[in-house]
């Protein structure tokens, strides 16, 4: 099941951002697709254009230059799950209301491209271990420069 939760650019602005993606991994969902956009979705600049309302052009041009932040989340239970982050923030956040729409969300927001289906040990397929999220830590904590040392001194021991 997936969601699709919009970080509003209010959201954005008031540096939420790494709480509302931490919510989303603590409740077991895995982001599938994330993005930065600048969205008008209810054309609201073309409307106060029609009505010659320039106060209204102006708050929304500056609105307009503070990006949402697009999150695909899948997961057991991934509508539920939005629907308590959107509890939780408000109306800083956007969460899809049920399958339907988030599926319709989803695809207008993401092409097929820009989302990824994974499973939850990639981390030993790369890297061919089931140690792998303890070496990947290890590898994380290394700088350039060793890591490059190391592969030469592996690389002149199996010569």
């Amino acid at each position: 099941m997936r969601t699709l939760i919009i970080a509003k650019p209010s959201a954005v602005n008031e540096r939420m951002l790494g709480a509302i993606i931490q919510r989303v991994e603590d409740a077991g969902l895995r982001i599938e697709g994330i993005k930065a956009s600048i969205l008008d979705v209810h054309n609201l600049k073309q409307k106060a254009t029609r009505e010659k309302n320039n106060e209204k052009i102006n708050e929304i041009d500056a609105a307009l230059k503070v990006p949402c932040v697009l999150i695909s989340a899948a997961g057991k239970n991934a509508i539920i799950a939005g629907e308590k982050i959107k509890d939780e923030f408000g109306d800083k956040v956007h969460t899809s209301s049920n399958e339907e729409v988030a599926k319709y969300e989803i695809a207008r927001f993401f092409t097929d491209e820009e989302l990824f289906e994974y499973s939850e040990n990639d981390f030993a397929k790369i890297l061919g271990t089931d140690k792998a999220p303890v070496l990947w830590r290890k590898f994380k904590e290394k700088s350039v420069e060793e890591i490059e040392k190391e592969a030469k001194k592996e690389k002149k021991e199996k010569k």
